[in-house]
């Protein structure tokens, strides 16, 4: 709404100094008197707004939007032993880049990216269930039992069973 009433002001004090528009009261004035007038006024109005009409910084950063869950994976390559000590929401974007080269970008685009979470978070469970307690898998590569995975999920290009 602030924008709004910012932008009608600032489009009325441009026309008005451009004198495409002239109230009541300057008619018996001069183009540069009224410029006189409305060039300080609207230097005001900008730094006025500037002050205190838009958000801190602080309220900027609580307003933020969180970063998507499928952004940031880096655990393509990782062993076993870092998988399992790596942070949830790594695993997950991770999986969801492993579930989206199994089963197809055009596969991702029909069904979203809600459903891509949900095939991520099987693989997470599938991958950490088949090497969990087991300390000989610990120097594998963790992708392999991705695709181990997705093979007994029943998934394929386009296809997740």
């Amino acid at each position: 709404m602030n924008t709004v009433i910012f932008v009608l002001l600032f489009m009325s004090i441009a026309l008005l100094l451009a004198g495409l528009i002239k109230p009541n009261w300057a008619w018996s004035k001069s183009r540069k008197q009224v410029a006189m007038i409305f060039v300080p006024a609207t230097l005001l109005l900008f730094i006025g707004l500037g002050v205190f009409g838009g958000p801190d910084q602080a309220e900027t950063a609580q307003t933020e939007q969180p970063a998507e869950w499928f952004v940031g994976g880096t655990l393509h390559k990782a062993t076993v032993a870092e998988w399992l000590d790596a942070e949830d929401r790594n695993r997950l974007a991770t999986a969801g880049d492993w579930s989206t080269a199994i089963l197809g970008s055009s596969y991702v685009k029909a069904v979203g990216f809600d459903q891509l979470r949900v095939h991520a978070r099987d693989m997470v469970v599938c991958v950490d269930h088949s090497v969990q307690g087991n300390d000989d898998l610990l120097q594998q590569t963790a992708n392999n039992f991705a695709a181990i995975c997705a093979k007994a999920l029943g998934w394929r290009k386009g296809y997740a069973g």
